[in-house]
């Protein structure tokens, strides 16, 4: 890739730092022969408008899930090359752990992808999943964004047990309160529990300190084909679309969930897969969004 060439065309627009990287980014994927995500419907787009397509989908109608993941091109394209416009489209902003490269505004969606005369918004607000305990618990911490564009979910009457929220000096006294936690809610009875940490590496530190105490369980990574039931210890960004009896959340410290959108939409989402209980530990300080 000619540098003086790629300058030209970015100079303008982004900052020289941020081109070089993107260049060495680019040239790396070419070398390798791989495509990013990102990248793909913007290249179906010039395939079609340069080449055009040798087959078009034929669908009726298109229903997706997850839709806050997406960006608005990629909507865009997909409508496109369907050539229709009866779509559903679901999701959640709160979830949006992607925002970065996907939604952050249903109406923009309305305005440039559909129009807005073929665009109707309704917005569900029922939590079904959790109890008003839980809920209550996690509606303070996604509020702390003051986000307007956010929607405000509200539980069923179902009451549980309070949110408790225990804070250690150190990744050992953790292991052992998340050990403890996990025997207790198994000899009531409770089949699926969920041992979340904020990233895998985390999970990793965690699973060596938990193997002191011999406790059986599963690491997710995000390769596995499916979950059948008991202990799990599994990254945030992995639950979005999961819910288990009882989820323990290793370490919500003021230090790793920051107040940083990103971190306090991933605390909300680990917060919202429980059906009936919520432990949350923290090594030191616990983040600031729970002690509103």
């Amino acid at each position: 890739m000619d540098e003086i060439i790629f300058n030209k065309f970015t100079m303008n627009y982004i900052k020289e730092e941020v081109a070089k990287n993107l260049r060495a980014e680019t040239l790396k994927s070419i070398q390798s022969n791989t495509i990013e995500m990102e990248d793909l419907a913007p290249l179906l787009y010039i395939k079609e408008q340069i080449q055009g397509l040798d087959d078009k989908i034929s669908v009726r109608h298109v229903v997706i899930d997850e839709a806050q993941d997406f960006s608005e091109f990629q909507l865009f394209v997909l409508k496109k090359l369907i050539g229709g416009n009866s779509f559903t489209v679901l999701g959640d902003l709160c979830q949006g752990i992607y925002s970065y490269r996907g939604i952050n505004n249903w109406e923009q969606v309305s305005k440039r992808v559909f129009g807005e005369d073929n665009f109707q918004m309704l917005t569900l607000e029922q939590s079904y999943r959790t109890t008003i305990e839980i809920m209550d618990a996690a509606s303070k911490v996604i509020n702390s964004l003051k986000d307007p564009n956010l929607p405000k979910p509200k539980p069923v009457i179902r009451h549980g047990e309070p949110v408790t929220i225990f804070e250690k000096h150190c990744l050992s006294e953790v292991s052992k309160g998340i050990v403890s936690k996990v025997n207790a809610v198994q000899e009531e009875g409770f089949k699926s529990v969920a041992i979340i940490c904020k990233t895998l590496d985390e999970c990793k530190n965690l699973k060596t300190e938990l193997r002191k105490y011999d406790l059986n369980l599963e690491v997710i990574t995000g390769s596995e084909s499916q979950y059948s039931g008991g202990v799990v210890l599994i990254p945030s960004y992995l639950v979005k679309g999961l819910e288990f009896d009882v989820v323990i959340i290793a370490n919500a410290s003021k230090k790793t969930f920051t107040k940083d959108p990103l971190d306090v939409k991933l605390l909300y989402v680990a917060m919202t897969r429980p059906l009936h209980r919520l432990y949350i530990y923290s090594v030191g300080e616990k983040a600031e969004m729970l002690q509103l």
